[in-house]
Formats: structure tokens, sequence, C-alpha cells
């Protein structure tokens, strides 16, 4: 559906593949092929046009053992799709959001999923229902079919040594900071995203004017105007594959960040302090669902800060600025994520092949 689902998809697909299965990677975003094109055997991409009867023929042709959906609300406005499932259907399991399953969502889970594995951790997925201080209610019907797998993607963290290279190929000198910075089309418009780039450049122009050596690597597409803002310490990168994208990521001293999960995610599993920058709930456009709610039951367990788009400069620089260099602030934020860290690849590999082995 976009960067963030096809984040998700390769890394799930990365670890099927060292398990031993055969991965046929569908998307219907040409756009996104410079993120999903991976050198691997037992991998391949098919490109198709956003149509529920190209898919279902698809898979029919492909005769996999198990469907997986990448945020199963892709067709969820599509009704044909709701009432056909291919035919044979194969064992059907999607990786989604928490909040797409309340009762006022216009986004109906296909009635014919085997499986939802929400991925995000257990503890983050308690916190956000409503009896427990959260916004999401969650019929009985859909927790029937829920498992909560954890952080997906969940990459390892990268060797010292491969940072160092990391930093060295895009510049960085020794004594500097990495702000690592995304934002994601399909989560914002270009112009949303741009301002709020803008932001970031100008609160760590200040921090800058007050002696600390900052670099921004930037790999959101952000407008023109934007991106002529000509300093040595501003690094735009475009069409980055997944696997580079989580090198640099980890590579940095701070993720700055749209809502986007598959980014928080990498941030957690990178043990990398984290910014999530989300809508004012009054300017929310939704009335079943804010980013905010999303990521307040992170921010809960201390995992990672949050900013709304209303912050002020000095707010934002004050919190780069801790996250930064307050060595309290990092190492609490750390442990945190240290504790919510679980391979959701596995536990989603693992359902699949308990579920299959049951079947026989």
């Amino acid at each position: 559906m976009g960067p963030g689902e096809a984040s998700q998809g390769i890394a799930f697909a990365q670890y099927a593949i060292k398990k031993g299965a055969d991965v046929t990677f569908t998307i219907t975003d040409k756009k996104i092929l410079p993120i999903v094109n991976l050198d691997l055997a037992h991998f391949k991409i098919l490109l198709l046009k956003k149509s529920s009867k190209n898919l279902n023929n698809a898979i029919v042709r492909s005769k996999p053992d198990v469907l997986l959906l990448c945020n199963s609300k892709i067709f969820s406005s599509d009704g044909f799709y709701f009432d056909h499932p291919p035919v044979p259907k194969p064992l059907t399991i999607s990786i989604d959001s928490n909040w797409l399953f309340g009762p006022n969502s216009p986004h109906k889970s296909l009635p014919w999923i085997d499986k939802i594995c929400i991925n995000i951790p257990e503890k983050v997925f308690k916190l956000g229902l409503k009896k427990y201080g959260g916004h999401y209610v969650i019929p009985l019907e859909a927790l029937k079919k829920i498992k909560v797998v954890g952080l997906l993607p969940s990459y390892p963290k990268i060797l010292k040594s491969s940072i160092q290279k990391i930093r060295s190929k895009y510049g960085v000198s020794q004594n500097e900071k990495i702000v690592f910075f995304y934002a994601s089309v399909a989560s914002l418009s270009p112009s949303v995203q741009s301002n709020f780039f803008k932001k970031v450049i100008d609160a760590t122009r200040i921090l800058r004017e007050q002696g600390h050596e900052i670099k921004i690597i930037n790999l959101s597409k952000i407008y023109p105007t934007i991106l002529n803002v000509k300093e040595r310490w501003i690094l735009n990168l475009n069409d980055i594959g997944a696997q580079e994208f989580y090198k640099i990521l980890a590579s940095s001293d701070l993720i700055l960040q749209h809502q986007g999960l598959g980014t928080l995610a990498q941030a957690i599993s990178a043990n990398i302090p984290s910014i999530a920058n989300v809508r004012n709930l009054e300017d929310e456009e939704s009335p079943y669902h804010a980013h905010a709610w999303e990521i307040i039951p992170f921010l809960k367990t201390g995992a990672c800060s949050m900013l709304y788009f209303s912050a002020s400069l000095p707010t934002i620089a004050m919190e780069i600025k801790k996250l930064l260099y307050n060595n309290k602030a990092i190492a609490k934020m750390k442990k945190q994520q240290s504790r919510l860290c679980e391979c959701g690849e596995r536990n989603v590999f693992e359902e699949i092949r308990r579920i299959l082995k049951r079947a026989k």
C-alpha cells in the first residue's frame, strides 16, 4: 500500500527466505520498486494494477501455500474482494495495525482472513485499548483472530564497524551527530512534509548556532523549495532500498519521523532514540483514528518521544538537543526500547507454520 507496508513485507520476506520459503512479493505502485528490489534467490516481484481481481488471478496462478496481506485494508473498499477470496483460498494472514478493527472504522477486515497479526509489542497493544486507558475498542470477533506479534521490521543491531562505514560513506565527520529524518508520502501531503522538514532544519540551525555539530540525513521526497536549502549539514537521499534505509537509520543518533510504525519499529529494534511527529488531535480529519492515539501507547512505555505539528521551534530544538546530548534521557529511552524488542517476523512465521501443521 505504501513504503511502511513495503518495509514490513520486505522484513518478513527476508526472514521467510532464510527459513527456506519462496516469496512472491506483489505491489501495486511502481514507486515502491526501489524499496523492495531485493537481490535474493527465491524472491520475485509482481507489479500489478490495483485490482482485487488482478490479485486473485495472480494468486491462483502462483498457487501459494500462504497469502500474507501487509495492511488488509488495501482492498477494504472493494465490495468484490470482501465477498470473493481467491479460489482455492490459501491460508490467509494479515499484518495489521490495531486501529483497523474498531466498530466505527470504515475499513472492514476481510472476513476470510484466517489470522490477524498485530505488528506492535504486547504491552503497547494493551495500552492502546480503551479499558487500559487507550482509545481503541476491538470487537470480540476480531480479537479471536488476533495475535500480537511484536515489532516488524525488527532487524538486528548493526556492528560498530558497519556504522563507521555508513557514516564515512555519507560524509559524517567524527564529532557530528546524525538526525535521520523520514516522513512518508503515503502518510502526509507533500506540503505538510515540507513544512515539518523546514521546522527540523530551522530547529537544527538553532542548535548549530549554539555550537552543536549536527547533520540531517533526509530520506523523504520534499518540495524542491525546501530541497534548495543548501547547507553542508543537510543530505537529501532518494530511492533508498529497505536494507540501506535501515543501515543509515541504525547508524544515526536520533530518528525524527512522521508517525509511521514501519520506521518506529526499526528505530526501537536498532535502539536509536526517536521522535514521532503527529497531527494535533483537534485537527485530525478522521473521527475514528488519529496518529497520536497510535503513538501515545509507545510514548507511555518511554520507547519514543512525540511532538505535535503545532510544536514551536524552541520546543523542537529542545527535544532534539535532549535526545542527542542528555545521556540520562538517551539511556532511559534505549532501556525502554530494549524491553519492547521482540522479533515480529519470527512470530508471524511460526504462527503460519503452526497453522499449516495443524491443518495437515
